[in-house]
């Protein structure tokens, strides 16, 4: 009799447990909204970034009465030549004006030519902040433009993007 307790305290147990279970998955289910979107455009392997081609970005915005962080990223490959990347980032207003202008610059690899930022195998990204504290009015559009000074078309970046998130 002693045996049946003890597996009728371990099912009550085992019960338990999946309940605990169950109320854990449901409530992680249940959390709030995503407060961040990434965008990001292909940049074509053959031609390269021009320095003449911006990249347009009309990010959607879930609060129009909050505000947002806006991170510039940059994907690229094993190959790309360069330890840095400047790149000028217009935030455009409703009025199709641009609200501000802002240049940033990535630190791709040191000087021993590690790369930083994340990634595996031959492709890495890197991110910089560009801009925080922005309402959707003043970053209707985000135009990107490649800013090497030595260069036309810059090669082995694959992608570039912007992450939005709210501030």
């Amino acid at each position: 009799m002693a045996s049946a307790v003890k597996i009728g305290h371990g099912r009550i147990m085992a019960a338990m447990v999946l309940a605990a279970l169950v109320a854990v998955c449901t409530t992680s289910s249940c959390s709030p909204q995503q407060h961040s979107s990434g965008y990001f455009s292909p940049i074509n392997a053959g031609e390269g970034w021009d320095r003449s081609m911006p990249i347009v970005f009309e990010p959607q915005y879930n609060d129009s009465s909050a505000t947002y962080d806006i991170v510039v990223a940059v994907r690229h490959t094993h190959s790309y030549e360069y330890s840095n990347l400047h790149v000028v980032v217009d935030l455009m207003a409703d009025s199709n004006r641009i609200a501000c202008r802002i240049p940033a610059q990535f630190d791709v690899a040191d000087e021993y030519g590690n790369w930083h930022g994340t990634g595996f195998g031959t492709f890495f990204q890197c991110k910089t902040m560009v801009a925080q504290d922005v309402s959707p009015s003043q970053a209707r559009k985000v135009v990107i433009w490649q800013a090497m000074a030595d260069t036309v078309a810059l090669r082995h970046i694959t992608e570039v993007g912007i992450i939005v998130s709210k501030h």
